[in-house]
Protein backbone atom coordinates (compact mmCIF):
# COMPACT_ATOMS: atom_id res chain seq x y z
CA UNK A 1 0.00 0.00 0.00
CA UNK A 2 1.56 3.50 -1.17
CA UNK A 3 1.65 5.66 2.23
CA UNK A 4 1.30 9.50 1.66
CA UNK A 5 4.08 11.49 1.83
CA UNK A 6 3.64 13.72 4.96
CA UNK A 7 3.99 17.59 4.50
CA UNK A 8 6.81 18.31 6.49
CA UNK A 9 9.16 15.04 4.83
CA UNK A 10 7.85 17.27 1.18
CA UNK A 11 10.14 19.60 2.09
CA UNK A 12 13.41 18.24 3.24
CA UNK A 13 16.23 17.29 1.08
CA UNK A 14 19.03 14.98 1.41
CA UNK A 15 21.74 16.81 3.91
CA UNK A 16 24.52 14.24 5.09
CA UNK A 17 25.26 10.80 4.38
CA UNK A 18 27.12 8.37 5.97
CA UNK A 19 29.33 5.53 4.36
CA UNK A 20 30.69 2.88 6.10
CA UNK A 21 34.00 1.13 4.35
CA UNK A 22 33.07 1.82 0.61
CA UNK A 23 28.87 0.94 1.28
CA UNK A 24 26.10 3.68 1.85
CA UNK A 25 25.04 3.04 5.43
CA UNK A 26 22.42 6.47 6.22
CA UNK A 27 21.08 9.38 4.57
CA UNK A 28 20.15 12.24 6.63
CA UNK A 29 17.24 14.63 5.06
CA UNK A 30 16.38 18.00 6.49
CA UNK A 31 16.03 21.77 5.66
CA UNK A 32 18.49 24.43 7.28
CA UNK A 33 18.42 28.12 6.59
CA UNK A 34 20.26 31.67 7.67
CA UNK A 35 18.40 34.47 8.17
CA UNK A 36 19.26 38.27 8.61
CA UNK A 37 16.75 40.31 11.41
CA UNK A 38 15.09 42.11 8.56
CA UNK A 39 13.43 38.89 7.69
CA UNK A 40 15.43 38.41 4.66
CA UNK A 41 16.60 34.67 3.99
CA UNK A 42 20.46 34.89 3.15
CA UNK A 43 21.05 30.91 2.10
CA UNK A 44 18.98 27.88 2.43
CA UNK A 45 18.37 24.22 1.75
CA UNK A 46 14.95 22.76 1.73
CA UNK A 47 11.95 24.38 2.67
CA UNK A 48 12.49 26.32 5.78
CA UNK A 49 8.57 27.13 5.84
CA UNK A 50 8.00 23.88 7.24
CA UNK A 51 7.40 23.42 10.96
CA UNK A 52 8.68 21.88 13.70
CA UNK A 53 8.92 21.89 16.97
CA UNK A 54 11.49 23.87 18.21
CA UNK A 55 12.47 21.70 21.34
CA UNK A 56 15.61 22.76 23.23
CA UNK A 57 16.27 25.50 21.11
CA UNK A 58 14.18 27.95 22.61
CA UNK A 59 16.07 28.24 25.73
CA UNK A 60 17.81 31.43 25.04
CA UNK A 61 14.47 32.69 24.15
CA UNK A 62 12.66 30.93 26.97
CA UNK A 63 15.23 32.69 29.55
CA UNK A 64 15.10 36.12 28.15
CA UNK A 65 12.05 37.33 30.07
CA UNK A 66 14.26 36.54 32.99
CA UNK A 67 16.40 39.58 31.82
CA UNK A 68 13.69 41.87 30.82
CA UNK A 69 11.44 41.36 33.49
CA UNK A 70 13.83 42.21 36.25
CA UNK A 71 14.14 38.64 37.90
CA UNK A 72 17.65 39.01 37.23
CA UNK A 73 18.91 41.98 38.79
CA UNK A 74 16.81 41.49 41.83
CA UNK A 75 17.92 38.34 42.37
CA UNK A 76 21.65 38.82 41.48
CA UNK A 77 21.84 36.09 38.78
CA UNK A 78 25.23 36.03 37.33
CA UNK A 79 26.70 34.94 33.69
CA UNK A 80 26.71 31.14 35.11
CA UNK A 81 23.62 31.17 36.49
CA UNK A 82 21.88 33.36 32.98
CA UNK A 83 23.92 30.43 30.65
CA UNK A 84 22.52 27.11 32.70
CA UNK A 85 19.24 28.62 32.55
CA UNK A 86 19.71 28.83 28.96
CA UNK A 87 21.56 25.53 28.10
CA UNK A 88 20.96 21.28 28.30
CA UNK A 89 23.72 20.21 30.94
CA UNK A 90 25.04 17.08 31.66
CA UNK A 91 23.49 16.58 35.59
CA UNK A 92 26.57 16.27 37.41
CA UNK A 93 28.10 17.77 40.49
CA UNK A 94 28.76 21.34 39.08
CA UNK A 95 25.58 21.75 37.33
CA UNK A 96 23.85 20.79 40.44
CA UNK A 97 25.29 23.31 42.35
CA UNK A 98 24.71 25.75 40.02
CA UNK A 99 21.36 24.63 39.48
CA UNK A 100 21.09 25.16 43.28
CA UNK A 101 22.46 28.47 43.33
CA UNK A 102 19.74 29.90 41.43
CA UNK A 103 16.90 28.24 43.86
CA UNK A 104 18.67 29.73 46.69
CA UNK A 105 18.68 33.05 45.31
CA UNK A 106 15.09 33.06 44.52
CA UNK A 107 14.37 31.17 48.41
CA UNK A 108 12.60 28.01 46.76
CA UNK A 109 13.91 24.54 47.34
CA UNK A 110 14.47 21.65 44.46
CA UNK A 111 11.16 19.99 45.18
CA UNK A 112 10.01 23.61 43.16
CA UNK A 113 11.40 21.84 40.09
CA UNK A 114 8.99 20.31 37.52
CA UNK A 115 11.05 19.14 35.52
CA UNK A 116 10.75 15.43 36.38
CA UNK A 117 14.45 14.68 37.16
CA UNK A 118 15.05 17.26 39.45
CA UNK A 119 18.53 18.89 39.86
CA UNK A 120 20.07 16.44 37.28
CA UNK A 121 17.44 16.97 35.12
CA UNK A 122 19.14 18.72 32.04
CA UNK A 123 16.45 21.12 31.63
CA UNK A 124 17.12 21.85 35.14
CA UNK A 125 18.31 25.18 35.15
CA UNK A 126 15.78 26.42 32.44
CA UNK A 127 13.45 25.66 35.29
CA UNK A 128 15.04 27.49 37.70
CA UNK A 129 14.99 30.65 35.67
CA UNK A 130 11.39 30.28 35.27
CA UNK A 131 10.74 30.05 38.39
CA UNK A 132 12.89 33.02 39.32
CA UNK A 133 10.68 34.99 36.98
CA UNK A 134 7.17 33.95 38.76
CA UNK A 135 9.14 34.76 41.81
CA UNK A 136 10.22 38.10 41.08
CA UNK A 137 6.69 39.09 39.35
CA UNK A 138 4.59 37.43 42.61
CA UNK A 139 2.97 34.60 40.53
CA UNK A 140 2.67 31.42 41.41
CA UNK A 141 4.69 28.65 41.21
CA UNK A 142 2.84 25.59 41.43
CA UNK A 143 1.67 25.01 38.30
CA UNK A 144 4.35 27.34 36.53
CA UNK A 145 4.35 24.96 33.46
CA UNK A 146 0.66 25.59 32.44
CA UNK A 147 0.93 26.97 29.31
CA UNK A 148 -1.45 29.56 30.50
CA UNK A 149 0.33 30.46 33.47
CA UNK A 150 1.42 34.03 32.78
CA UNK A 151 4.81 32.97 32.94
CA UNK A 152 4.45 30.54 30.33
CA UNK A 153 2.02 33.48 28.38
CA UNK A 154 5.12 36.00 28.65
CA UNK A 155 7.73 33.34 27.53
CA UNK A 156 5.49 33.03 24.19
CA UNK A 157 4.98 36.68 23.28
CA UNK A 158 8.71 36.60 23.55
CA UNK A 159 9.12 33.84 21.37
CA UNK A 160 6.29 35.64 18.63
CA UNK A 161 7.83 38.85 19.33
CA UNK A 162 11.36 37.77 18.11
CA UNK A 163 10.51 35.09 15.78
CA UNK A 164 7.85 37.55 13.82
CA UNK A 165 4.50 35.37 14.76
CA UNK A 166 1.15 35.53 15.66
CA UNK A 167 0.31 33.85 19.00
CA UNK A 168 -2.42 32.10 16.85
CA UNK A 169 0.21 30.73 14.39
CA UNK A 170 2.12 28.82 16.88
CA UNK A 171 1.21 25.48 17.95
CA UNK A 172 1.67 24.32 21.45
CA UNK A 173 2.62 20.80 22.86
CA UNK A 174 4.87 19.41 26.27
CA UNK A 175 8.04 18.67 26.23
CA UNK A 176 10.02 16.09 27.75
CA UNK A 177 10.69 18.12 30.89
CA UNK A 178 6.79 19.36 30.86
CA UNK A 179 7.57 22.48 30.14
CA UNK A 180 5.56 23.91 27.09
CA UNK A 181 7.35 23.61 23.31
CA UNK A 182 6.40 25.34 20.42
CA UNK A 183 6.04 24.23 16.67
CA UNK A 184 6.96 26.87 14.23
CA UNK A 185 8.33 26.96 10.83
CA UNK A 186 12.22 26.54 10.53
CA UNK A 187 12.60 30.16 9.40
CA UNK A 188 10.79 31.85 12.29
CA UNK A 189 13.19 29.90 14.33
CA UNK A 190 16.12 31.36 12.27
CA UNK A 191 14.61 34.23 12.63
CA UNK A 192 14.24 34.79 16.49
CA UNK A 193 18.17 34.02 16.95
CA UNK A 194 18.61 36.38 14.01
CA UNK A 195 16.84 39.72 15.79
CA UNK A 196 18.42 38.17 19.14
CA UNK A 197 21.71 38.75 17.49
CA UNK A 198 20.81 42.10 16.42
CA UNK A 199 19.56 43.62 19.69
CA UNK A 200 22.85 41.88 21.05
CA UNK A 201 25.33 44.27 19.54
CA UNK A 202 23.99 46.61 21.74
CA UNK A 203 24.77 47.36 25.47
CA UNK A 204 21.11 45.55 27.27
CA UNK A 205 19.57 41.87 28.08
CA UNK A 206 20.00 40.40 24.78
CA UNK A 207 23.89 41.40 24.75
CA UNK A 208 24.41 39.72 28.51
CA UNK A 209 22.12 37.02 27.47
CA UNK A 210 24.02 36.24 24.79
CA UNK A 211 27.48 37.04 26.57
CA UNK A 212 26.85 34.41 29.13
CA UNK A 213 25.81 31.86 26.54
CA UNK A 214 29.21 32.49 24.76
CA UNK A 215 31.35 32.91 27.98
CA UNK A 216 30.37 29.49 29.89
CA UNK A 217 30.32 26.36 27.21
CA UNK A 218 30.42 22.90 27.91
CA UNK A 219 28.95 21.87 31.55
CA UNK A 220 26.88 25.30 31.47
CA UNK A 221 25.10 25.23 28.52
CA UNK A 222 25.91 21.66 26.69
CA UNK A 223 27.74 23.22 23.89
CA UNK A 224 31.09 23.02 22.49
CA UNK A 225 33.51 26.46 23.03
CA UNK A 226 33.18 28.03 19.50
CA UNK A 227 35.57 30.95 20.98
CA UNK A 228 38.79 29.79 18.08
CA UNK A 229 36.10 30.08 15.35
CA UNK A 230 35.17 33.87 15.55
CA UNK A 231 36.32 34.31 11.60
CA UNK A 232 32.37 35.66 11.53
CA UNK A 233 32.63 36.72 15.20
CA UNK A 234 31.14 35.19 18.18
CA UNK A 235 28.99 32.00 17.75
CA UNK A 236 25.91 31.46 20.04
CA UNK A 237 24.67 27.70 19.02
CA UNK A 238 22.19 26.20 20.94
CA UNK A 239 21.12 22.21 19.69
CA UNK A 240 17.50 20.55 20.38
CA UNK A 241 15.70 17.38 20.64
CA UNK A 242 15.03 15.44 17.73
CA UNK A 243 17.12 17.31 14.65
CA UNK A 244 16.75 20.74 15.68
CA UNK A 245 19.62 23.15 16.26
CA UNK A 246 19.65 27.09 15.82
CA UNK A 247 22.77 29.87 16.31
CA UNK A 248 22.88 33.62 16.70
CA UNK A 249 25.78 35.26 14.81
CA UNK A 250 25.67 39.20 16.86
CA UNK A 251 28.40 40.69 14.65
CA UNK A 252 26.38 39.70 11.76
CA UNK A 253 23.13 40.15 12.73
CA UNK A 254 22.10 36.41 11.28
CA UNK A 255 20.62 33.48 12.80
CA UNK A 256 20.14 29.81 11.72
CA UNK A 257 17.84 27.31 12.36
CA UNK A 258 17.61 23.42 10.66
CA UNK A 259 15.77 20.50 11.51
CA UNK A 260 16.84 16.75 10.66
CA UNK A 261 13.43 14.71 9.32
CA UNK A 262 14.65 11.62 11.51
CA UNK A 263 15.71 13.14 14.60
CA UNK A 264 19.77 12.10 14.00
CA UNK A 265 21.64 14.66 15.88
CA UNK A 266 24.81 13.81 13.63
CA UNK A 267 24.40 15.69 10.54
CA UNK A 268 23.86 19.24 12.77
CA UNK A 269 27.77 20.50 12.69
CA UNK A 270 28.14 19.68 8.75
CA UNK A 271 25.20 21.48 7.60
CA UNK A 272 26.17 24.81 10.30
CA UNK A 273 29.94 24.88 9.19
CA UNK A 274 29.06 24.21 5.28
CA UNK A 275 25.88 26.53 5.93
CA UNK A 276 28.62 29.21 7.00
CA UNK A 277 30.93 28.32 3.87
CA UNK A 278 28.45 28.82 1.28
CA UNK A 279 27.34 32.04 2.58
CA UNK A 280 30.66 33.11 2.79
CA UNK A 281 30.81 33.80 6.83
CA UNK A 282 33.52 31.53 7.09
CA UNK A 283 36.72 30.57 4.87
CA UNK A 284 37.72 27.26 4.04
CA UNK A 285 40.45 27.15 6.39
CA UNK A 286 38.32 27.95 8.99
CA UNK A 287 36.05 25.47 7.56
CA UNK A 288 38.34 22.94 7.44
CA UNK A 289 39.45 23.20 11.67
CA UNK A 290 35.47 23.66 12.56
CA UNK A 291 35.30 20.11 11.05
CA UNK A 292 38.35 18.75 12.68
CA UNK A 293 36.99 19.79 16.15
CA UNK A 294 33.50 19.52 15.54
CA UNK A 295 31.92 16.76 12.96
CA UNK A 296 31.13 13.27 14.59
CA UNK A 297 33.40 10.49 13.63
CA UNK A 298 32.59 7.38 12.28
CA UNK A 299 35.31 5.24 14.01
CA UNK A 300 35.45 1.39 15.79
CA UNK A 301 35.01 1.32 19.74
CA UNK A 302 38.84 0.75 18.88
CA UNK A 303 39.24 4.34 17.42
CA UNK A 304 40.07 3.00 13.96
CA UNK A 305 37.58 5.25 11.03
CA UNK A 306 35.22 2.61 9.68
CA UNK A 307 33.34 5.25 7.83
CA UNK A 308 33.11 9.12 5.97
CA UNK A 309 30.41 11.45 6.70
CA UNK A 310 30.15 13.50 3.44
CA UNK A 311 27.69 16.70 2.67
CA UNK A 312 25.09 15.78 -0.04
CA UNK A 313 23.47 19.76 -1.01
Amino acid sequence: MKTETKLWEKGSVPLVSVTRGQEPDLLHRGMACLVDARGEVVWSVGDPNERAFIRSSAKPLQAFPVLTSGAAEAFGLDPQDIAIMCGSHSGGPEQVSQVKAILNKIGLPAEALGCGGGLTDECSGKHAGMLAGCRHLGFPTENYLNPQHPWQQKILECLCDHCGLEIAEVKVAEDGCSAPTYSLPIYNMALGFARLAKSGNAPGPSQRLLQSIYDNPHGHTGEPDLRDFNEAGDIITKGGANGIACAALPTLGIGFAMKIIDGSALPRWPVFIEALLRAGFIGKATGERMRQSLWSKINSRRGVQVGTISVEF
